[in-house]
C-alpha cells in the first residue's frame, strides 16, 4: 500500500487556505451580550478606597476593620441565610454547627452590632451594606464608618484577648 504524500506545491496552497479560513470576521456590535452585574460592579468606583485617598478622616487601619466587617457579614449570610427573613442582630442559637472562624466572627458581630446600634441607632447590617456595596455613601458617612471600624477593632481585640486567656488557662490546668 502506497500512501500518497503531498507534493511541495500542495503544502503552501493548503496553508494559504487554512490562513484564509481563520481570518477574523466582522463583529456585529448589536449582537453583543450585556455586561453581567458583577462586571458592572467592578467598573464602579470604590467609595471606601476613595475616602482613604481623599484623606476623609479614615485611615488604613479603619479601612481594614471595615473589610473585616464585610467579611463577617458575608460569613454570617452564608451560615444563617437558610433561616429566611432574618437579621443577624435577632437570630439566636439553633443546632447548626459553625466553623471556628464563623463562630468567632459571629460572636464579634453580635457584640459589635448591638453596641453600635445602642450608640448610634444604626443597625450593623446597614453598615455592612454600605461597605459591601461600595457605592456612593450618604453625606457624613465617613464619621459613622470610622466609628464602626474603631468599635469593631476594639471588640475584635477584646474577643481575641479573652480567647488567648482562656487557652492559656486550659494549658496551665493541663500542665
Amino acid at each position: 500500500m502506497n500512501i500518497a504524500t503531498p507534493s511541495a506545491t500542495e503544502i503552501p496552497i493548503a496553508k494559504a487556505k487554512k490562513r484564509r479560513s481563520k481570518k477574523r470576521k466582522a463583529v456585529n456590535r448589536s449582537e453583543r451580550v450585556a455586561a453581567t452585574p458583577e462586571t458592572l460592579a467592578k467598573l464602579q468606583r470604590d467609595e471606601i478606597q476613595e475616602m482613604l485617598l481623599r484623606n476623609d478622616g479614615i485611615d488604613e487601619q479603619e479601612v481594614e476593620a471595615l473589610l473585616k466587617i464585610e467579611e463577617a457579614w458575608r460569613v454570617i449570610q452564608d451560615e444563617v441565610s437558610a433561616l429566611g427573613g432574618w437579621a443577624p442582630e435577632r437570630v439566636g442559637g439553633g443546632d447548626h454547627e459553625m466553623s471556628n472562624r464563623a463562630a468567632r466572627l459571629w460572636t464579634i458581630w453580635n457584640v459589635w452590632a448591638t453596641e453600635f446600634q445602642r450608640q448610634t441607632t444604626i443597625k450593623g447590617a446597614q453598615i455592612a451594606l454600605w461597605v459591601t456595596e461600595r457605592r456612593s455613601l450618604p453625606e457624613g458617612s465617613a464619621a459613622i464608618l470610622k466609628r464602626a471600624a474603631r468599635l469593631w477593632d476594639r471588640f475584635e481585640d477584646d474577643h481575641d484577648r479573652r480567647e488567648r486567656e482562656l487557652r492559656d488557662q486550659v494549658q496551665d490546668a493541663v500542665a
